[in-house]
């Protein structure tokens, strides 16, 4: 059977839930001076703050409380005991601000290690953007090749149109030059066949250059 827990209200005073409350109540009290208040199970009533500050109180014996006399109150006990709660309340304190500073590394830790994630995602997406970018540089890299490459290939042949089209105009020139010559050569030819045959007393039409008998024909019809 496990142990009933101790009321700590009739512990230390009074329970106003009497015989009907769920704890127990043990009603004998611990005449140890040096008793730890703590592991006794004992009562060890407080100081009736009614009769401490008044000098009476209305429940009189029947008061949960101890009720002490001037004269029969230990004050050096009474310190000691002060002392100690005082003690064990400013052990408590120490107690309470370490789990604080506890718990405040606890919250800073994980409020870095959040920051620390944070982070660390950022810079994985910022190295993800970082290799799109270097694959679309490497796409468009071989595509200014492939452009140069193409390039240099239209240059080539613009080149080579280029140099047959003045190989062409350079034979162009050079055939009607020739003709030119030829057809100056041609002219020179028939003035000096003209000029011979004028010198003869043949005649030519100025405008077709066909030759007519026009004295021979006078000389003809005079005879």
């Amino acid at each position: 059977m496990a142990t009933q827990v101790i009321c700590q209200f009739n512990k230390y005073g009074y329970c106003r839930y009497q015989e009907m409350c769920r704890k127990q109540h043990i009603n004998e009290k611990c005449e140890n001076s040096s008793c730890d208040r703590k592991t006794c199970n004992l009562r060890h009533p407080k100081i009736c703050r009614f009769f401490r500050e008044n000098g009476f109180c209305k429940f009189g014996e029947y008061c949960k409380f101890i009720h002490f006399e001037k004269e029969n109150f230990d004050m050096e006990k009474y310190k000691q005991e002060n002392e100690n709660i005082l003690k064990k309340l400013a052990n408590i304190d120490r107690e309470i601000k370490k789990l604080q500073q506890k718990e405040e590394d606890i919250v800073e830790k994980r409020a870095f290690d959040e920051k620390i994630s944070e982070l660390e995602s950022i810079i994985a997406d910022k190295d993800t953007k970082i290799e799109n970018l270097k694959q679309r540089v490497d796409v468009m890299e071989d595509s200014i090749q492939a452009l140069e490459k193409r390039t240099d290939n239209s240059f080539s042949l613009i080149e080579e149109k280029i140099s047959a089209i003045e190989n062409k105009n350079d034979k162009d020139e050079e055939t009607i030059t020739n003709n030119l010559d030829d057809e100056k050569m041609v002219k020179m030819d028939r003035r000096i066949y003209i000029l011979e045959k004028r010198r003869l007393g043949s005649d030519f039409c100025e405008y077709c250059e066909m030759e007519f008998m026009a004295g021979s024909e006078k000389e003809r019809k005079e005879k």
